[in-house]
């Protein structure tokens, strides 16, 4: 990985420069999100894990999901939506 990424230091699709002002700018706003992948490859790469992790979830959920008590109240902890 580090001689794959040695060797494309310059010729990188992602512009270093526009990464850091978005950075920089994100820094200074009222509005900043969890993680943000810069650049077009991080998010195809992270889109597509997300969406097989959400497929996943979504196949066992009913199993998961049958691990709570069945005469138990409703969750002691909020849950919260994420920021928008």
């Amino acid at each position: 990985m580090r001689t794959d990424m040695a060797a494309a230091d310059g010729i990188q699709e992602g512009n270093p420069v526009q990464a850091a002002k978005v950075i920089v700018d994100l820094a200074h706003s009222d509005q900043i999100p969890l993680r943000l992948p810069l650049g077009a490859e991080a998010v195809e790469r992270i889109g597509t894990s997300y969406r097989a992790n959400l497929e996943s979830l979504q196949e066992w959920a009913e199993i998961a999901r049958g691990t709570d008590f069945t005469d138990g109240s409703e969750s002691s902890r909020t849950v919260r939506a994420p920021r928008q």
